[in-house]
């Protein structure tokens, strides 16, 4: 391909600036947000498995010399805190073909579940090739030399991320090397220091729609001495975790529209358009970028991970947070068809009640029309009927008003012997805890205690100051145990055998108790207890009152 001067010079100007630079910085690819492992080494192996991504860019379709970009990274897992990438790049510009490749290393520290601190280092070469052809084509000696010097030079980068549950922020240093450039200004040399150019990278996911949707921001921050400082906000909708779409703007370079599908967690593809440039860059032509994912292998259940194709959120329960949830769901669909028939019921008897008053003033009317000349005296009787009613009522109301005086003087007498007989049985008892107190404290070898414990007499001890300590009410006993594993054990197999179970630990016992029922009246208790004691696992139940 033959380039006039004009194109030559063109190209040169244009990309004598950047070409060393971006070829082992890959930030202004659209889809960085897919695999954010090009912008930040220390998102290396943060899919959680080995992860493959190709990536092709046409820059300014239509303009001769524009830039093409064909990238090819690896990263994967390499334990449990380590990671490692491979990432190769092509970029050709004009008369400028530069190849780079470099490999990472990647190390997180995970604070907890959901928080992890990652750092990243990556460190290769790059060759720039030179359509020698088209250099003689240009007269200018020292022109060439300036496009045939520096070919081979060390690449490398550096950066750390932050992750708190779906919030990813990462600070990276594109270039660890000293840089030597071009400048358009006489083609004088320049030398750009590795801090002079710094890249911030922030993004969220916030879930909607039970979670089976997510919509996604990211926002780009390039910082540098020798370019203007430039801004990238962009944002992806994900459907069904299947489907999504977007759009980004990045200052001075436009706007773009980019979407793509993702099949069962592994594989995703996405293609972008980009509008033509604007502002001090404007180049009316557009541009497309391809980029296709896949994800290999398994991921381990308990590590964080941060992945754009699996971005559903992950869900552990435990056997008895499924049990219980099943049978809430029954309970919850039982309680809905009793409601329902219910509300049938209650229609059906409306109706019928509706028809009946229907038909009892309908004789009403008829025998209303044929007694008319008993009005008169009816109504005299039924005077006379209404009065005597009245005497009556007012009787009867008396008589209730003095009968529930009487009931209520019985209850006061009766709540103030029981008030007496708990004073004087809680006197007892405090009597009885000094001496356990001050007894040796209760050992097991994870055996049901009990028998021991086992009374009918009521049992009544203070809270004490326990993590774990029962709260104040009355508990209906079937277990007790001096470890808290043979308490939990006991009190499983109870839930898994269908009863209700809790357990917690009583301080002045010294002792872990599981219990199935827990009420604030003692009688209720004692009826409870009774109850079980029906059953044969629970013929040793018993009643504790925490005070």
């Amino acid at each position: 391909m033959k380039l006039s001067l004009p194109i030559l010079l063109f190209n040169f100007l244009i990309f004598s600036i950047i070409y060393k630079s971006e070829a082992q910085d890959n930030t202004n690819l659209t889809h960085y947000f897919m695999n954010p492992y090009v912008i930040n080494p220390s998102f290396a192996g943060t899919d959680g498995k080995a992860s493959l991504f190709l990536t092709y860019r046409k820059q300014w379709v239509g303009i001769e010399g524009a830039p093409v970009i064909s990238n090819f990274s690896f990263h994967t897992p390499a334990g449990n805190k380590l990671g490692f990438g491979v990432n190769v790049n092509n970029a050709e510009r004009g008369l400028l073909n530069t190849t780079s490749g470099y490999i990472t290393f990647s190390y997180g520290v995970p604070f907890s579940k959901d928080v992890t601190l990652r750092f990243g280092i990556s460190g290769g070469a790059a060759y720039n090739g030179v359509d020698v052809a088209e250099i003689e084509n240009i007269g200018d000696p020292e022109l060439q030399s300036l496009l045939l010097d520096n070919n081979m030079y060390l690449i490398g980068n550096a950066g750390l991320s932050f992750q708190v549950k779906t919030l990813n922020f990462g600070v990276s240093v594109p270039n660890l090397f000293a840089d030597k450039y071009t400048s358009g200004d006489g083609f004088g040399v320049g030398e750009v220091e590795p801090l002079e150019n710094t890249i911030l990278f922030l993004s969220n996911r916030f879930y909607f729609g039970d979670d089976k949707h997510v919509f996604e921001p990211f926002l780009l921050y390039r910082y540098s001495d020798i370019l203007p400082h430039q801004i990238e906000a962009s944002a992806a909708v994900h459907l069904n975790h299947v489907v999504w779409f977007g759009g980004s703007y990045k200052q001075d370079f436009g706007i773009t529209a980019f979407a793509g599908i993702k099949l069962q967690k592994v594989f995703g593809v996405g293609y972008a358009y980009s509008l033509k440039n604007t502002g001090l860059n404007e180049i009316n032509s557009p541009t497309h970028e391809i980029q296709l994912n896949l994800l290999l292998g398994t991921r381990k259940k308990e590590k964080s991970y941060y992945s754009f194709v699996d971005t559903s959120k992950p869900k552990g329960k435990t056997r008895r947070q499924l049990a219980i949830e099943k049978r809430r769901k029954e309970a919850a669909k039982k309680r809905e068809e009793e409601a329902r028939k219910k509300e049938e019921e209650a229609k059906i008897q409306a109706e019928i009640e509706r028809q009946e008053k229907e038909e009892e003033e309908r004789k009403a009317e008829a025998a209303r029309k044929k007694e008319e000349d008993r009005i008169v005296a009816e109504k005299r009787e039924n005077e006379r009927l209404e009065q005597e009613q009245k005497r009556i009522e007012g009787e009867r109301i008396a008589e209730q008003k003095r009968q529930a005086e009487l009931k209520e003087l019985a209850r006061r007498e009766k709540e103030e012997k029981q008030q007496a007989e708990e004073r004087k049985q809680q006197v007892e008892n405090e009597l009885e805890e000094q001496v356990v107190k001050e007894s040796e404290p209760i050992k097991g070898d994870g055996r049901n205690l009990i028998g021991e414990q086992y009374t009918d007499e009521r049992v009544i001890v203070k809270r004490g100051d326990h993590l774990l300590e029962l709260e104040p009410g009355e508990y209906v006993v079937v277990g007790a145990f001096s470890s808290y594993e043979n308490a939990e054990k006991h009190s499983d197999e109870l839930f898994f055998k269908g009863y209700q179970t809790r357990f917690g630990y009583i301080t002045g016992k010294k002792l872990w108790y599981v219990y199935l029922f827990k009420g604030e009246d003692i009688q209720e208790a004692r009826k409870e207890r009774d109850k079980f004691r029906k059953n044969g696992l629970f013929t040793k139940a018993w009643v504790i009152t925490v005070q």
